[in-house]
Formats: structure tokens, sequence, C-alpha cells
């Protein structure tokens, strides 16, 4: 018998469905209690409570901070330092085009708004490029990935240097966007895995610092190679200098090593080796191939990362945005050419490398100390950035103004290492390289394009500095709410960090020590509706060849379970398991390849079509063997007769029983190794029933697991091996269906005495069940 099995009655009550994570009672530390040999049992990484705990130990949080030397010292300096190099690169080229902007508006021919235009659609571009990379890194090798892109950014950038109108110029940066667009979501993923956990902080840093180093070097060196060259194609020459020393380092980046995924978290918390007597988990290297819908909707669930991407949507205005319009305001106000702009974008970026420097270091020690108070803190640099940078605009001469610019860009600074930080930590490391790709989706998409082209609009109308004025500000102010809002979230989220891997190396070891493996698993299972949490730390084995029946109030959260394991609801927390393979954020087609099938009560077969046509679209997934498909149409046919005479009738004037009839054949002919049923028997007369209940017998002796929804305890007790009762979205009892029929409490509050008839009746279920 499952452990789990038994009365479940501590669980009555559900947490409130607005209630924050933090509120939810501690049940985590047995579950961080690893041992260092192979003797972990089968219970010990489960939480009957389904609650999180918030208050035990936490990824990151004490411990001492770890110096630069040191920390770099634990992974090596080539990956840290080529990567280093190649962010640099990546945005010196891109501030070049900032800083020669009016240089190259000029040679070419364009207005301001244009000029915001060409900067912002490198910016989606650069976006556009993240996201499919992003998941490429997921999947496959991510230095090879990281040097393929660096190359086609060098490549595009030299073309840069030769385009004779706006069409090529827009062209070469769409082509440069797409290389650059590598540096988020590959860079930080490597270095994440490429060093431990507490080293993390310092070689972010040292990343993050070449960004600014990089936009430092850019406008001097491009502004005097363009002075140097002279004329109107001096421009042009500091892209083929950039160009050049970017194809240099991609081919360096191709020798560098790949890193083990999720490493640093793994030796967090499972200890210093992570494998207890030389067991490993195959499926921590083993390649990703979550889809992008899937991999999105897991990364919104963490409720962390909701909020702070809307924050850094915000923050894309002051980010992209402003030094454009920056340099249009020197050259409008004060005539600065482009090796005095280029200056005095040194002079800024200085800010932000102090910036970056404080920033990491205050940042990890709130971090370590009380991991929301770092989002706090950014919160306030968020605001201090928007205030300051508003003051600087007021200014007048160009001294005062470009001093306190260069203040404004410290508070910026200080938020950039401690938001990768967390970003880092708290997005599943399979899906890490994603995470970082979204938050450029945020910053230039909805930030960055959207406020070039308003700031653009503004500023051809009533000048760059009322556009900065107008929105660089509030932007910063927005970005500030938004993240000390998400701080009340950030411990949850940490916690949920720790459950998962540590239920995962429980789970290897239990079977590495002769644990049984059911056919399908189901651990601290939540799911949410939106803010309407359904499920609560649902745990659940089912064995093979088992009949299960999950009965319950309406609203308990049969059917959203039943979706949830067929890949229908992406969970925010839990894990689902199909024959000891990890399939929480498989795709429901892989599923149905795999042997997972199910039907959806009244939502079984399309109305339109003929019983034939709905067989041959239950048989899809057995591709074009067209006497393939005739042999398992046989099958089926053979199990419901009914069906033969009515091939050709549309499926909308069969009787409720003959469509449910439909519906299990269609999902019988992929011959499926776990076949879930929502609501066999809901409103079919008793002798349909009891023909329903021979199909699902005959299952049985074939060897197929049945989970089936059902509000009728009679049909459960005739059918089923066990059943579940769910209230709550929590499991009250899990045994046998006569030991369901003495638990008075629970039967006559779902049938209401109906239990002694023939079929108990049951309504339709107006909500998630």
């Amino acid at each position: 018998m499952p452990a789990q099995m038994g009365s479940a009655d501590s669980a009555d009550a559900a947490a409130p469905a607005g209630g924050t994570p933090e509120h939810r009672l501690p049940a985590l530390p047995a579950l961080l209690a690893l041992p260092a040999t192979p003797a972990l049992p089968a219970a010990a990484a489960r939480q009957g409570s389904g609650a999180l705990a918030t208050d035990g130990p936490l990824p990151g949080v004490g411990g001492q901070r770890l110096g630069l030397r040191a920390a770099v010292g634990t992974g090596g300096v080539g990956l840290v330092g080529v990567l280093g190099a190649l962010n640099l690169l990546d945005n010196a080229e891109r501030a070049v085009l900032i800083v020669l902007g009016p240089d190259i508006q000029r040679s070419l021919g364009f207005s301001d708004a244009a000029l915001g235009g060409l900067v912002g659609l490198s910016a989606v571009i650069l976006t556009a490029g993240a996201i499919p990379i992003g998941l490429l890194a997921d999947r496959r090798r991510r230095t090879a990935i990281a040097a393929v892109a660096a190359a086609l950014a060098g490549v595009f950038a030299l073309l840069t240097s030769v385009v004779a109108n706006t069409f090529q110029l827009v062209l070469a940066r769409i082509g440069a966007g797409f290389g650059q667009a590598a540096v988020l979501p590959v860079h930080n993923s490597l270095l994440a895995d490429g060093y431990p956990l507490h080293a993390r902080t310092a070689v972010l840093t040292l990343h993050n610092l070449a960004g600014p180093v990089g936009l430092v070097i850019a406008p001097v060196t491009a502004g005097g190679v363009a002075a140097l060259a002279g004329g109107s194609a001096g421009w042009r020459w500091a892209f083929v200098l950039f160009a050049g020393v970017l194809l240099l380092f991609a081919a360096i980046a191709a020798m560098l090593r790949e890193p083990p995924r999720g490493r640093g978290e793994r030796m967090e918390v499972l200890g210093a080796h992570g494998d207890p007597a030389g067991v490993t988990d195959p499926s921590v290297d083993a390649p990703s191939s979550i889809p992008l819908e899937i991999g999105a909707a897991r990364l919104l669930k963490i409720q962390t990362l909701r909020y702070l991407f809307a924050a850094i949507g915000a923050l894309g205005f002051a980010l992209v945005g402003v030094p454009t319009f920056f340099n249009s305001l020197l050259e409008e106000r004060y005539h600065l050419d482009a090796l005095d702009r280029g200056l005095v974008g040194s002079v800024t970026q200085v800010g932000v490398m102090i910036g970056v420097v404080a920033g990491a270091r205050l940042g990890d020690a709130r971090f370590r100390r009380d991991p929301p108070s770092v989002l706090l803190f950014m919160a306030v640099a968020f605001a201090a950035h928007g205030v300051l940078l508003t003051v600087a605009l007021t200014m007048g001469p160009l001294p005062a103004l470009v001093g306190c610019v260069t203040v404004a860009e410290i508070p910026l600074g200080m938020v950039l290492v401690p938001l990768y930080s967390v970003i880092s930590i708290i997005v599943p490391y399979r899906l890490r390289a994603l995470g970082f790709a979204a938050v450029g989706v945020c910053v230039t998409l909805f930030g960055g394009f959207l406020g070039g082209v308003l700031l653009g609009d503004v500023s051809d109308q009533h000048g760059p500095r009322v556009a900065l004025l107008a929105l660089a500000g509030p932007a910063s102010l927005a970005a500030a709410a938004l993240t000390a809002y998400a701080a009340r979230f950030v411990r949850a989220d940490l916690a949920a960090v720790v459950e998962e891997i540590a239920e995962e190396r429980a789970e290897t070891l239990r079977v590495a020590t002769g644990g049984a493996q059911p056919i399908l698993q189901v651990r601290n299972l939540d799911v949410s509706y939106g803010p309407m949490q359904v499920l609560f730390g649902v745990d659940l084995d089912v064995e093979r060849g088992e009949v299960l029946a999950l009965l319950g109030t309406n609203g308990a959260g049969k059917s959203t379970l039943l979706r949830t394991v067929a890949g229908l609801e992406v969970p925010h927390r839990g894990v689902v398991r199909h024959a000891g393979r990890t399939i929480t954020l498989d795709p429901p087609e892989r599923r149905v390849r795999d042997g997972i099938v199910l039907v959806q009560g009244g939502a079984g077969v399309f109305g339109t079509l003929t019983v034939a046509e709905n067989l041959l679209v239950g048989a899809h997934v057995l591709g074009r063997d067209g006497a393939l498909v005739a042999r398992r149409a046989e099958e089926v046919l053979d199990l419901f007769p009914k069906l033969r005479d009515l091939l050709d009738a549309p499926a909308s004037t069969l009787s409720g029983g003959e469509q449910q009839m439909l519906a299990l054949a269609k999902a019988l002919l992929t011959r499926p190794e776990v076949l879930c049923v929502d609501e066999l028997s809901l409103g079919l007369a008793p002798t349909v029933v009891a023909e329903l209940i021979e199909v699902v017998a005959g299952l049985r002796r074939d060897g197929v697991t049945v989970v089936l929804v059902e509000q009728s305890v009679n049909v459960a007790a005739a059918v089923a091996d066990r059943a579940v009762f769910l209230e709550k979205g929590r499991i009250r009892f899990s045994g046998r269906p006569a030991d369901l029929l003495e638990r008075g409490d629970l039967v006559r509050a779902v049938f209401l005495g109906t239990v002694g008839g023939p079929h108990a009746a049951a309504t339709a279920d107006g909500g998630p069940r």
C-alpha cells in the first residue's frame, strides 16, 4: 500500500484562497534531513499537510560572504573571464549606436522618432532572439551557443559599418540584436551553474561590471575613432573595431567547458557532495523538452518573478530610452560632438560601476540575513534612481547635469547583481535560461520598445528634456512599488526550490534502495486558477494495473488533479512522475505518446464529426499506418459493439452513454498505460453504467492503469481497487472503497444519503473539481 493511504483528517481546513505563502504552516524540516547513506525511507520527502516551510534553511541564506578571488577560484577564471569579455564587447557595440546615433542620423537622414524606433527595434530583436536562445540553452550546450551568438554579433557589427541606407542599417541591427541576445539568458545561466551558490554574487558582480565598463570604454573609443577618421563616415570605423574583437573572443568561447545544470542549488540543499553513496539522479542533466508556453506558465506561477517582471518592464523606460535621448539632449541643447558625448557617457557609467560594486555587497548581506529585505533594498534603489534622475534633468549647466545623472546611475547599478542573484535562485534550474530571457523581454519589449517610441514622439514635439522628465522618473517609481510588493513572496519561492531538489533526491534514493516505482506519482502538488488555489500539497501513488477512483465534493479538485496529470494545467509547486520519469512540465501531446490519456467529462467527442471520424481523430498519434489504425479500430469496436452500427452517425446524435463509449474508444485506440476518465458515470442510465464498469474491469485484466473521477461511491465500490477522497483540495481518505462507505462523515457530505441507491445522483460541477 502507498505510504499516504489512510485517513488524513488533519487536512480538513484548506488554506484561504487569497492567503499569502508566508501564512502557511512550516512542514519542510523533515524533508531536509537527507542522510549520507542511501537509507532514506519512502515517506521522508512527503508532506502530508501540504504546507511549505518558509522559516527553515533556504538557499543562499546565512553563511559567510566569499571574496572575488576565492569565488572565481571555485569554478576557474576561464568561464567568468570570457563571458565577461563578451558582455563588455556586446554592451560596447550597442553603445556605439547610441553615442554615434546623431552622426549616423545625419549620414543616412532620419528623424528623432526614427532614431528612437531604431534603438527600440534593436531592443525588440534582442528580446525576440533571447526567447528562442533561452529555450535552446535549456536543452543544448550553452557554451557553444554563447560562442555562435558572439560570432553572429561580430559579423553584423561589421556589416553595420558598410550600410548605405536606413533599410540596410535596420537589417544589420536586427542581425546584431540576435547575436547579442545570448548574453542575458546564456551567460547568467552558465555562471549560475559554473560556480557554487555562495560564490554566485561575486561572479555575477564581475560579469555585471563588464557591461558598464564596456559602456565606459565604448563612448570614448567610438568617439575617438570617429573623430580620428573624420568626415561623415567616421562612425563606420568604430563598428569595424568592435566587430573584430568580438569575433576573436567568440572563437575563445567555443573552447569553454559546459558546467552541470543546477549544481550550485544541489550542493546547497544536499551538501557538498550532493550524491551520497554514489547514487546519482539521471534526470539532472537530461535534455529539457519543455515547450515555451508551459515554461512561461511555470515561471509566472512563481509569484516573486511575476511582480519582478512587471517591475523590470517599467524600468525598461529608464534602461533603454534614457541613454538614447540623453545623447540627443547633449547634442541639441549643449551642441556636443561625438567625442564629447562619448566622454559624458563614460563619466555617467562610472556611477553604474560604483553602484554594481556597492549593491552587490549590500544586497548579498541583506539576502543572507533576510531574503525579503533585499527586494525592499532594490525597491528603494529604484525609487532613488527615479527621484535623482528627475532632479538631474532640471539642471541647466552641463557639469551639474552630468554630475547629477552620474549620481542617479549609482542606485540603478546597485540593483543589477541582487536582481540577477534572486532570479538565478528562484527560477528552476531546468528553466534558468528561459527565466533570464524573460527579463530581457520585460526590459526591451515592454519598456524599451514602447518607451523608445513614446519618448521619441514626445521628444519630436517638446524636446528630449521634457520627454525624459515626463516618463523616466515615474517609470522608476512604478518599478519600486512592484518590487516592494514582490518581497512578500520570496521566502516561499526559495522554500519551493529546496523542496523540489530535496524531494527529487529523496525519490532517487528511495528507488535506488529498492523502493517500489509506481506507474503514476504525484508529490506536493499545488495548483491554482489565477488567485484561487485548488489543490494543496497533494501526494498520490498509483500502482501499475490499479483502478483508482477519485471522489469528493464539488470543487474539491478532482478534475484539476486529472488535468494536471494529463498536462492541461501547470502546477506552481510539486512534481508529477510517470514510471519514474518526471513529466511535470511535459506538454500534453508528449504524455499521450508516452501512454497517459485523459477522457474529459462532457468534452470527449466532436459533435459535428461522425463516429468514424472521431475514431480517426483519436488515432492521430498512431501516424499514417492505415493498417495499424484499422486493427486498433476493430479492437475498440469489439469493446463497444454498439458503435459499429453508428459509424456514419454524427456524434451529436448519440445518447449520453454512446458518447461516453465513443470517448473511451478514442482514448483506447492509443493503448494507454494510464487512462484518466473524468466523470465515468455522470448522468448515465444504470444499464449503461454497468456496461462501462465491465469495460473498466476488462482494462484492469489487461494491465491498464485507470484513474477515474466519480460522483457515485457505489460505482467506485464496484470498479475501483482503491478510492481517494478529496475535500477542499486535500486528500482526506485513501483506502478501499468499502472502508469509505463506513466513513459517514465523508460520504454524507457528498452523497446526501443516496449511498444505498443503485446509482447516486450527481449534479454538474460548475467550478474546478
